[in-house]
């Protein structure tokens, strides 16, 4: 952890709360840390103030285990037996089940994998507008035309976040592998890496898969199936009884990559309108970073869609504050 900027940022968030600004925006890149909350949110608490906490998310099943680990790293311990519903944990889709006013609404787009659009927080934003003191913003990029705005660098380490990088073909992807992607995946093989293979379609999934299990199968590569769904406990189960490179063909993307370790991700398909920008930084967040390996994101396509461009801008800036604050390891 950075504890230097983690109390700077304590700093600048209590100082904006002390000021009349209602809303602050936290720009800051997938997957950081919501600890930089705690000592606010612990301020509103002592003072006996209602708090709405919002994931920018509907997974249910992520959120009974978030719950339980936030009241652990959030609030004090002489705090926890004595807030009662002064703070309520909730997903974006139960805001509109919600009628109270709080002193503070934090919206964390940030540490859940996202499944919203911009446009989606933006909106729910104004529908809480009027019944709140003070508001947070915890995202990826600015939502909201008003307040003040801060950026965040990656606290949990001093590791840049995984860029895209193109890979063009004219080739039919349903049908074939391009050589420049085979080479790629005869790598993570012989490193005995793992990869993400994500398809944008339940059609594609199948003709993908049945074709990657011929072809990849002659170079001793294992390949599995993962539908959107399924449970991921068979694959988890695969993975922990296998120490070779696994190749996972799946169109569900979400925060279950967060806990796969040593993968690469191929998008297939990638400029496909159902592929947003945010999906693909949100997968440059989930992978891996350490001195011993810097994974890929392969986004392969006919063309450079305006997400994938979007994407690769958005991922480069979060490098670049790193490279201009000199907090990147050498």
């Amino acid at each position: 952890m950075n504890y230097k900027e983690l109390n700077s940022a304590f700093k600048k968030i209590n100082n904006w709360y002390d000021k009349k600004t209602k809303v602050l925006t936290v720009k800051t890149r997938p997957f950081n840390t919501s600890i930089v909350f705690s000592n606010l949110i612990n301020r509103v608490l002592y003072n006996n103030g209602k708090i709405l906490y919002v994931w920018g998310c509907t997974d249910k099943e992520q959120i009974k285990k978030r719950k339980r680990e936030y009241y652990n790293i959030l609030i004090d311990e002489q705090k926890k037996n004595h807030i009662g519903d002064d703070i309520k944990f909730i997903t974006i889709d139960l805001l509109e089940e919600v009628y109270d006013d709080f002193d503070l609404v934090i919206f964390d787009d940030i540490s859940i994998f996202s499944s919203i659009s911009k446009n989606r927080l933006r909106e729910a934003v104004e529908d809480v507008y009027w019944r709140s003191s003070k508001i947070i913003i915890y995202s990826s990029e600015y939502v909201f035309p008003i307040g003040s705005k801060i950026e965040l660098v990656y606290l949990v380490d001093n590791v840049p976040i995984v860029e895209p990088r193109f890979v063009l073909t004219r080739i039919r992807l349903e049908n074939d592998i391009p050589l420049a992607l085979y080479e790629y995946l005869k790598w993570f093989k012989k490193n005995k890496k793992r990869a993400l293979i994500i398809v944008p379609s339940e059609y594609m999934l199948n003709k993908i898969y049945n074709n990657y299990y011929k072809t990849l199968k002659n170079d001793d590569i294992r390949v599995v199936k993962y539908a959107k769904e399924q449970n991921f406990g068979f694959v988890e189960d695969i993975l922990e009884g296998y120490n070779d490179s696994v190749f996972i063909v799946t169109n569900s993307i979400g925060n279950y990559i967060n806990f796969i370790d040593d993968l690469n991700i191929v998008m297939l398909f990638s400029d496909n309108e159902s592929f947003s920008y945010k999906e693909i930084i949100y997968l440059c967040g989930a992978l891996r970073v350490s001195n011993e390996f810097l994974p890929e994101i392969l986004l392969v396509s006919k063309e450079i869609s305006d997400d994938m461009d979007k994407s690769k801008n958005i991922t480069r800036g979060f490098n670049q504050s790193l490279w201009e604050r000199k907090l990147l390891k050498k």
